[in-house]
């Protein structure tokens, strides 16, 4: 009979002990697995319950709040779906993107709870209230941008120099946040991919938007590169199954200065011939087009190619047709750049956070970055971008009454070789410059890129 109590003891003690180890198990080791499940009850109503803070533009014109809904539901609003490339979207079941996302802990007010105040919350069933972000977006500009890309599939992106401000950001085809829960299988399904945000996410063939810098790296060592003559400089390049040419007509006989205005291919070519393989690698990292510029919201970054090992592989590099691929943000970067005196720049689209009850605070950027180019090379890079605004391809930016620095050229990209048209440039302001970045998908007339960014820099 003993024998049989004490069998019966052991094996509700072996029972207690196995209990113990899985409430020990599921509630402390699990638990934050558990509450962070997407299908948590708990976590859905406590996600439901917080007083999500606001996104500002720069004048503080709302650009997402979070407001009651006729059930008496908190419900996430976007005034101006204009701004959704930079500001994103809030949902309890696809999460969040853009601003949305990189401040997530502000807007939540995390950045500013400890974990008391957090308990007190909950054990008093107390809303959570989250801090308020403001942005360096221009509305009137990013509505500018949606109406010169409606229709279109591509990316402009507009800042201010010296301080990196971002203006305007618009990736098109875009969305409405508003509509988001009842249209995320469509958007998902696309094939014109509205969810991506070309600005940051965008990998693009830079094509002969490449010739900024080859120009640059050549008038470093060859100042007079503006006025030497290429004879047959007209004369089209073969490079991956394609047929390279200028764009529009050029003379036999052109000058350094007049290829780079009607993006001549076959003076580049020679260009880079003397520069060799490292010179011309050297030149594209010295500008940044190998690392992804720091920028408040996530940002892709292809892979850095080899240096060009034959003269075919040269060739390619060189017109923007080899592995390398940018970014529209990575584009405006250098553009600012050029803008800003040969010194880097570096971008930010947040301005300041506030926490709830409190006061703006600035919120911090990175240190100016170096000078990828001299000073006296740089005044003849200028020269050259004035001729193709003037005369050249670039001509459509052309506006009455302000100095516009740029250059349209042609990409292409993909098995299909689509056409991309990509416009760089800039016009001096009071206090610095202006900056933008263009690109066309689809689009064979560079000067349809260059008209987007022209009137982009005439609108402050």
């Amino acid at each position: 009979m003993r024998k049989a109590l004490d069998r019966v003891a052991m094996t509700l003690l072996a029972g207690f002990v196995a209990v113990a180890l899985g409430i020990g198990y599921w509630g402390a080791i699990r638990a934050p697995a558990l509450t962070a499940r997407d299908d948590n009850p708990r976590r859905i109503e406590f996600e439901r319950s917080i007083l999500r803070g606001r996104i500002v533009d720069r004048d503080g014109e709302v650009l997402a709040a979070t407001e009651p809904g006729a059930d008496g539901m908190l419900r996430r609003s976007y005034p101006h779906p204009e701004a959704a490339g930079a500001v994103g979207y809030y949902s309890l079941r696809h999460g969040v993107g853009g601003v949305e996302a990189a401040f997530d802990s502000v807007l939540r007010g995390d950045e500013w709870l400890d974990w008391s105040q957090a308990l007190t919350n909950r054990l008093l069933h107390r809303s959570q209230v989250g801090g308020d972000v403001r942005l360096t977006l221009d509305l009137e500009l990013q509505r500018l941008a949606g109406e010169l890309l409606d229709g279109r599939i591509g990316a402009a992106v507009m800042v201010s120099v010296p301080d990196g401000q971002v203006l305007a950001m618009f990736s098109a085809p875009s969305y409405d946040p508003n509509r988001l829960e009842d249209e995320w299988d469509a958007l998902s399904d696309a094939p014109d991919a509205p969810l991506l945000n070309r600005v940051t996410q965008g990998q693009y063939q830079p094509g002969a938007a490449l010739e900024s810098i080859i120009l640059g790296a050549a008038l470093e060592l060859w100042p007079d590169a503006l006025e030497e003559v290429f004879p047959g400089g007209n004369t089209p390049v073969n490079v991956n199954h394609l047929t390279i040419g200028c764009v529009g007509d050029a003379p036999d006989e052109i000058t350094g200065a007049g290829a780079y205005a009607l993006t001549c291919p076959a003076p580049f070519v020679e260009f880079c011939e003397r520069l060799g393989p490292n010179g011309l690698d050297s030149a594209l990292e010295r500008f940044g087009l190998y690392s992804a510029p720091p920028f408040d919201l996530g940002t892709e970054m292809g892979t850095r190619p080899p240096v060009p090992e034959t003269p075919d592989d040269l060739i390619a590099a060189c017109l923007g047709q080899g592995g390398l691929v940018v970014s529209p943000l990575q584009m405006v970067e250098l553009a600012a750049t050029l803008a800003n005196g040969g010194e880097a720049v570096p971008l930010h689209l947040a301005e300041a956070i506030r926490r709830p009850g409190g006061e703006w605070e600035s919120v911090s950027t990175a240190v100016p970055g170096d000078r990828p180019i001299t000073s006296e090379a740089l005044g003849r890079l200028h020269e050259a971008m004035l001729l193709a605004v003037e005369s050249g391809t670039a001509s459509p930016a052309a506006r009455p009454g302000i100095r516009i620095f740029g250059h349209a050229g042609l990409a292409w990209t993909g098995p299909e070789e689509r056409a991309l048209a990509w416009f760089l440039g800039f016009t001096p302001s009071e206090d610095g410059a202006f900056a933008v970045a263009v690109v066309l998908e689809g689009e064979d007339d560079p000067g349809q890129a260059a008209r987007v960014g022209g009137t982009l820099l005439n609108a402050p």
